[in-house]
């Protein structure tokens, strides 16, 4: 009688185990699982200086792709549209992005690192005397 109150208990917590994880999973998907850093991010903050800059364009986005590419989309509001592509590498432990574009052969050529924490990636580079600040977070 003990031994089967046991095996019941133990069949009850498994089925709720299983229904924990499988709603989980149905509200997530294969990405999120096996890197979670893939997506497209949208521009929560532009400022150079003490400037804010987001006000002037229509749209700043940032996609990270699968293959380790990643693509910078943006207008200006009275400008076209541009898209700057390139390559990035995600270290999950050091929570940082590195940025990459241009090849050994170029002469204009970009590598840097950026934090990458809690879903928000802060760009921040000298822009003459003053930085320019990037933040990007999940769309």
């Amino acid at each position: 009688m003990k031994t089967q109150r046991l095996k019941s208990s133990v069949l009850a917590g498994l089925a709720a185990l299983t229904l924990t994880c499988a709603t989980w999973w149905k509200n997530s998907s294969l990405k999120d699982v096996a890197k979670p850093h893939l997506g497209e991010y949208e521009c929560k903050q532009a400022t150079l200086g003490e400037e804010d800059y987001l006000d002037k364009f229509s749209y700043i986005k940032l996609e990270l792709k699968s293959d380790e590419t990643f693509a910078l989309s943006f207008c200006e509001k009275e400008g076209e549209k541009r898209t700057l592509k390139g390559r990035y590498q995600y270290d999950e432990k050091r929570e940082i992005l590195t940025l990459s574009m241009g090849s050994a052969g170029e002469k204009i050529g970009f590598k840097r690192q950026f934090p990458f924490k809690d879903g928000e990636i802060c760009i921040t580079l000298p822009m003459g005397s003053e930085n320019l600040k990037i933040v990007f977070g999940r769309k």
